[in-house]
């Protein structure tokens, strides 16, 4: 088999992996084991706990200190 695109410059061929690597991760199924059909970036993100504020009290304003 081989190659069936040739790139004069390094842009050229930054732009065609820009845009294998956005349908790799964000829009191609994997059929990898535990993927269970998701993306890698629909795993990626189930990994990243979410930000949650800490319960206060009602009427207690929260205090932060500033650190140099």
């Amino acid at each position: 088999m081989g190659r069936t695109k040739w790139y004069e410059t390094l842009e050229e061929m930054q732009v065609d992996l820009g845009s294998y690597l956005e349908l790799y991760n964000t829009k191609r199924p994997h059929r990898g084991r535990n993927m269970n059909g998701r993306t890698h970036y629909a795993v990626f993100n189930a990994g990243i706990p979410k930000k949650t504020k800490p319960a206060t009290k009602s009427g207690e304003r929260e205090v932060r200190k500033l650190t140099a």
